[in-house]
């Protein structure tokens, strides 16, 4: 007995080292991109600026249906499965790939004949869309709710599509439906929206950004003590 006890305290040692190498590596891989960023922004000189049309449609086009591929196979392996948290997971990947390939499809001079409004709309719209469902898959249900769900996926799926849709559309044939996509017009695309701090679409972008961020953090931690 004695020693089957030393054996499960040191799988549980071993499980809890494990543990904190893992979320130290995925702190790493969160915090280093984010002080690049942060580095390039503090000093514009070694920050070369240069246009590369084409080269940031096909990449960005590409990373963006490579998201789409992984979103469905997310979604076919909810199929079958009793709890909704797979099959929101998959909607957010969804709707993160799906929203942020309008960003690429509107950079200047491929499709259009200048940058279009959506090329600054798209990728903050992609990451607060996620962030809801990604909300959602982390928030346990009574099983009578989660049981509803289940069984209404296929609809929350052709509701999800024709939300895209109508997003899609209203953004291309219609760039004047919102303040936001109006002052874009003014600034540098670049700038994704920031540059309008002395603007209404400023703060809407900001308050966006700070919404997703809390949300994206939320569903971290509660993702964090389930693997626990």
């Amino acid at each position: 007995m004695a020693a089957k006890s030393v054996a499960h305290t040191a799988g549980v040692v071993k499980d809890r080292q494990w543990d904190v190498r893992t979320l130290a590596a995925l702190a790493l891989l969160f915090l280093i991109p984010m002080a690049l960023f942060l580095v390039l922004r503090v000093n514009s000189e070694i920050d070369a600026a240069f246009q590369a049309e084409q080269f940031h449609f096909w990449i960005v086009s590409g990373a963006s249906i490579l998201g789409l591929i992984t979103a469905i196979a997310v979604l076919i392996s909810s199929i079958g499965r009793d709890d909704i948290w797979v099959f929101f997971v998959g909607l957010g990947l969804l709707s993160i790939s799906g929203v942020f390939l309008l960003h690429s499809l509107a950079t200047g001079s491929i499709l259009f004949s200048e940058a279009h409004p959506s090329f600054s709309v798209a990728p903050p719209a992609s990451l607060a869309a996620g962030t809801v469902l990604f909300g959602l898959s982390a928030i346990r249900y009574p099983v009578s709710v989660e049981n509803v769900l289940v069984r209404i996926r296929p609809a929350m799926l052709a509701l999800w599509a024709a939300a895209y849709s109508s997003v899609a559309v209203s953004l291309f044939a219609i760039p004047r439906i919102t303040e936001v996509v109006q002052a874009v017009d003014t600034v540098d695309p670049a700038s994704f929206g920031y540059g309008l701090a002395e603007s209404g679409a400023g703060v809407a972008f900001m308050s966006v950004t700070v919404t997703t961020a809390v949300f994206f953090g939320a569903a971290f931690a509660r993702y964090t003590r389930l693997l626990r």
